[in-house]
């Protein structure tokens, strides 16, 4: 469908709409890409407006980044002893 008759005033997106097509006649082409943002008011309060990403509600940690971070720690270590 081709957008341009549809009159909108903005561009409806999402994860299941097509990319949209572009008219390239082969050309060096150069794309803008812009977005705007609606603000809207919330009764969060300033200082904890990241506690719901932070929270870890099951205190399960984390043991695979552990191990694979000291893997890859150990790794780099000897890397270097190699090249010393």
């Amino acid at each position: 469908s081709d957008l341009s008759q549809l009159n909108l005033l903005t561009v409806p997106v999402g994860p299941d709409l097509p990319p949209q097509a572009i008219d390239w006649k082969g050309a060096p082409l150069e794309v803008l890409f812009t977005y705007d943002i609606k603000w809207e008011p919330s009764d969060i309060k300033w200082a904890s407006r990241w506690d719901l990403y932070l929270y870890m509600g099951d205190d399960q940690i984390h043991w695979f980044s552990i191990i694979n971070s000291l893997a890859i720690v150990l790794l780099l270590t000897g890397i270097v002893a190699m090249i010393m």
